[in-house]
């Protein structure tokens, strides 16, 4: 396996991106002040390692792990950190832009005061993370396992929870302004004092929710199923809109949402219009009919709200125009790799659903199997046990007969040898095959339990008795 890995001092770290403070520290394996980390390194192991102010700077460590790492203040620009481990490791302050933890394990991360702009964490572990504090800008958790996650207190802007699985969820406090939570799933979840001006809830599922002293302004509710709700009054409710499928568990009836409200805005794009005015003529030319064409798939809105080009504005004159240019350009590619990544991203997620669809007929097709062969198994050991019980019961039958056939033939035999005997009563019994004889007295009368006769009397005479 080939690894590689770049390092750097600070002043490289903080030429190309402006970051990497400092950090103090003791042990043998905390990283040289400012150091800097690029390059590739696939499936190295950083656990349990204090990399405390490290700057990541186009780092590609998938299927890495830095698991239990003492990682806070770090700063991460434009880094790829797919299929990597970072569980329970301690993110705090952190700074990431143009960073993707797709498919990531950050179960128990502690990511407080961090700050994130264009990071992707499509597809990931955060159950039980920490976000206390953060502020999230084109932030995506596209289809993450969000459960028992602390988003409290947190400053967002265009913030994508669609798809997520929130269980335990809590938001309490925290400006959700715009944020997308169209077809979540989850029970328990806390948004007491929360911010979700312009939110949307479309197709979401959720039960046991606190949206007590929320502010509720312009949410879209259309398609929403919610049950045992607290905190959704008419009047909290009073600039909401939803449609004929919302049902919020209140008798509270929702206003229409008009067309726009009802294009959920799945994807956010990011260009500065001041780059494009920097680009040559036939490249501008071009990103403007790529940005008509996303417009024109499925009701996208691309967003041009970057601070690149009033960046590029207030240093212009201290910048080179080709590098301007250049970095316009890369601006382009960005983009581009950034749909790229959103188009395979979804054919992913429709792979899975065809999936799952494919396993689960499988599945109810083999359980239908399963329950006619058990029919057949049951239908054929009752059509054997009706069967053995007949023959059972024919060779009983059979067996009786010829056991009192047998009994007529004895007694026959027992008169005829009774009749025969000379000077008494032979009878002959036969059981189980084996016979016994018995000899009786020839007076028959006597046998069968007649009175015995009475032994002559002998005459009396007339006169006195001889002397």
């Amino acid at each position: 396996m080939r690894r590689r890995i770049h390092v750097s001092i600070l002043a490289l770290a903080t030429a190309l991106c402006g970051l990497a403070p400092a950090h103090a520290g003791g042990d043998e394996d905390h990283p040289r002040r400012g150091l800097a980390i690029g390059g590739e390194c696939a499936e190295c192991d950083f656990s349990n390692k204090n990399l405390a102010g490290a700057a990541f700077i186009s780092a590609d460590f998938e299927g890495s792990t830095f698991a239990r790492s003492e990682m806070s203040n770090a700063s991460f620009h434009e880094c790829q950190f797919s299929d990597t481990d970072f569980s329970e490791t301690v993110l705090t302050h952190a700074a990431m832009r143009g960073v993707s933890f797709s498919d990531a394990d950050l179960e128990q991360a502690d990511l407080r005061h961090a700050a994130l702009e264009r990071v992707n964490f499509s597809g990931s572990d955060l159950s039980s993370a920490d976000f206390t504090h953060a502020s999230m800008v084109f932030v995506t958790f596209l289809g993450s396992d969000l459960s028992e996650t602390r988003f409290a207190n947190v400053h967002t802007q265009q913030v994508n929870f669609r798809h997520a699985d929130l269980r335990g969820t809590l938001f309490r406090n925290a400006s959700l302004r715009n944020a997308n939570f169209s077809e979540i799933e989850g029970r328990d979840l806390n948004f007491r004092n929360a911010d979700l001006t312009n939110a949307s809830f479309e197709r979401a599922e959720l039960d046991e929710v606190d949206f007590r002293d929320a502010i509720l302004t312009g949410v879209n509710f259309s398609g929403a199923q919610f049950t045992d709700v607290r905190g959704l009054t008419k009047a909290a409710l009073a600039s909401a809109c939803g449609d004929e499928n919302t049902d919020l568990g209140v008798a509270i009836d929702l206003p229409p949402c008009s067309e726009s409200r009802r294009q959920t805005v799945h994807r956010e794009f990011i260009i500065s219009e001041d780059v494009m005015r920097l680009l040559p003529a036939e490249a501008m030319e071009e990103a403007r009919q790529a940005l008509q064409e996303l417009e024109m798939q499925e009701s996208i809105r691309v967003e041009v709200l970057t601070e690149l080009g009033l960046a590029l504005e207030e240093h212009a004159e201290h910048l080179d125009r080709d590098a301007i240019q250049e970095a316009a350009r890369e601006a382009m590619r960005a983009l581009a790799r950034a749909e790229r990544d959103m188009r395979r991203m979804e054919r992913d997620m429709q792979r899975a659903e065809r999936d799952r669809e494919r396993d689960m007929r499988r599945q109810n097709r083999e359980e239908e199997r399963r329950r006619e062969r058990s029919d057949r198994e049951i239908e054929r050991s009752l059509e054997r046990s009706e069967r053995e019980q007949a023959e059972a019961l024919a060779e009983a039958r059979a067996a009786s007969d010829a056991a009192m056939e047998r009994a007529r033939e004895s007694q026959a035999r027992a008169w005829a040898n009774a009749r025969s005997s000379d000077g008494g009563i032979v009878v002959e019994f036969s059981a189980d095959g084996q016979s016994m004889h018995m000899m009786f007295s020839e007076d028959v009368e006597m046998l069968l339990g007649a009175e015995p006769p009475q032994p002559p009397q002998p005459p009396e005479r007339d006169g006195p008795p001889d002397r």
